[in-house]
């Protein structure tokens, strides 16, 4: 399969020489012709470069919205595929949470084949929740949910692109009988992420949003922000895989309508995912897990400048206004069934049942305003000697994505020395 969750968790995936075959045929289209690793004559541009052939310079936020509609239909009919690799996802892996595991190997294969992300977008404790999946595209995640909500829980997903509207619509039958379900749970409307109220969705109104590999493909970010937290619940969630860089990137590359598609041009810089979310009324982002990925292609290289790419996914939380930032000694309860003894929040805090662990005011606000809260006890903690300049400090370096993907040795190339040896073999060929 192509690779896409696999960033998040470091696994080495096996790429045929089928699919590599494919790759290569996408790579031509994308470099003008010609291959990365053959030397080119001059005049001949890559995605979106001086030269380049079949591309369209995007110059407005609506003609982005058009080319990524554009990209993802004509992915959906089934005319085309990706040409790298950012936004694929297998039909299931071995390392994620059984349960989930087990619903997403019930997905209809044509909701599979057509489903794209980067990272694992479902968080856990979900049963009776509310959730609405921004950018649900074939309606994958979407389905694996409605069976962890259960009947007494409901999902929504919003998708600009007809094709993958309609084949989401095709398979909620199937679905709903498929997870034994009493009554459908799922539906799909068309939209804007960044318009929510136009597809009727209300202030308050969920639980849990999800998004995979979305709102990278949104020209304005933050308005998507602005619209979750509002439909957000008090002590709700947006929990959300996407595509991150470490700085600006080009005007060449931001203008490529062909890197938007491919999750590209726009990556936003981590640091204003920080800055737009606590802009809109959501604690500081709170980092779940990333894995770095390098471009391998000269192709590509050239317009990204040095630039480092990183697959993440983060929570977010719409904190309740009752709840005070204060230091507490947390306390697991281990009454999660889920994950038992212990509980992940993040990639910077773990729980152990029954072991008392001290956090700072912003994490305690967290834990106290979610649907975690009635699994923890709580201890607060004397605050006259809190630095909270320096606790928002620690905040911010823990959602650094690339600071933990080093530091947990998350940096592997997309492809592996036979890959890359396989690719030069085909290209040569």
């Amino acid at each position: 399969r192509p690779i896409g969750l696999y960033h998040a968790y470091g696994i080495t995936p096996v790429i045929s020489v089928h699919y590599l075959s494919l790759f290569l045929s996408a790579m031509q289209q994308c470099c003008g012709g010609q291959f990365p690793n053959v030397e080119q004559p001059k005049k001949i541009g890559c995605c979106g470069g001086p030269g380049t052939s079949g591309q369209r310079t995007l110059e407005s936020d609506d003609a982005v919205r058009d080319a990524v509609r554009d990209f993802y239909g004509k992915r959906a009919a089934g005319s085309e595929s990706c040409a790298t690799v950012q936004c694929q996802c297998p039909a299931t892996d071995k390392s994620w949470p059984k349960h989930i595991r087990e619903a997403a190997a019930q997905c209809h294969d044509d909701v599979v084949s057509k489903y794209f992300g980067c990272g694992l977008a479902i968080p856990g404790f979900l049963d009776g929740m509310h959730v609405l999946d921004l950018g649900s595209g074939s309606g994958r995640d979407c389905f694996v949910i409605s069976k962890l909500v259960g009947d007494n829980g409901y999902v929504v997903g919003i998708d600009m692109t007809d094709e993958q509207l309609s084949l989401a619509n095709k398979y909620i039958d199937y679905h709903t009988k498929k997870f034994g379900l009493s009554k459908p749970n799922v539906e799909f409307r068309k939209g804007y992420i960044e318009k929510l109220g136009e597809a009727g969705l209300k202030d308050n109104s969920f639980d849990v949003i999800v998004s995979n590999c979305v709102v990278n493909l949104s020209p304005d970010k933050k308005t998507v922000l602005q619209e979750a937290f509002r439909v957000l619940k008090p002590g709700g969630e947006l929990y959300f895989a996407d595509i991150y860089t470490d700085r600006p990137l080009s005007e060449a590359a931001r203008k490529s309508d062909l890197m938007w598609g491919e999750c590209i041009s726009g990556a936003l810089v981590w640091k204003d995912l920080v800055m737009y979310a606590e802009e809109v009324g959501f604690e500081t982002p709170r980092l779940v897990t990333s894995y770095i990925y390098d471009v391998p292609f000269d192709c590509v290289k050239q317009l990204l400048e040095g630039a480092r790419f990183s697959s993440a996914t983060y929570r977010l939380v719409k904190k309740k206004a009752d709840i005070k930032p204060v230091p507490v000694k947390a306390i697991y309860k281990g009454s999660l069934t889920e994950c038992g003894h212990t509980f992940e929040l993040d990639a910077s805090h773990t729980f152990e049942a029954g072991i008392p662990l001290e956090v700072a005011g912003d994490v305690a606000a967290v834990l106290k305003s979610t649907r975690f809260a009635v699994h923890f006890d709580f201890e607060e903690l004397p605050v006259a000697d809190v630095d909270t300049d320096k606790e928002y400090e620690k905040s911010v370096e823990q959602a650094d994505p690339f600071a933990y993907a080093v530091r947990t040795g998350a940096t592997k190339n997309i492809f592996t020395d036979e890959q890359k040896k396989a690719v030069e073999a085909l290209a040569e060929k």
